[in-house]
């Protein structure tokens, strides 16, 4: 996956119309590419986050029903 590169930079000038003042205002905007990249950046993202929670509610299952089992029978859980 290709690495997300710094957004490129426009700036532009406007004219505050009360004081007469000129802005300068940054505008960030990315690339197909850089876009493209984010986006599968953010799916990664997101399926690792899921593949962890998942993780997470099975040992906790796990431990639960290791519990059940042994206050069943009496016997104290590994």
């Amino acid at each position: 996956m290709k690495a997300i590169a710094s957004p490129t930079t426009y700036e532009k000038t406007l004219t505050n119309n009360e004081d007469g003042l000129m802005v300068t205002r940054i505008r960030r905007t990315l690339t197909v590419e850089e876009r493209a990249a984010a986006f599968e950046h953010t799916n990664k993202m997101a399926q690792d986050a899921s593949e962890e929670e998942r993780r997470h509610r099975e040992e906790k299952s796990a431990k639960l029903r290791a519990l059940r089992l042994a206050a069943g029978s009496g016997a104290t859980p590994d």
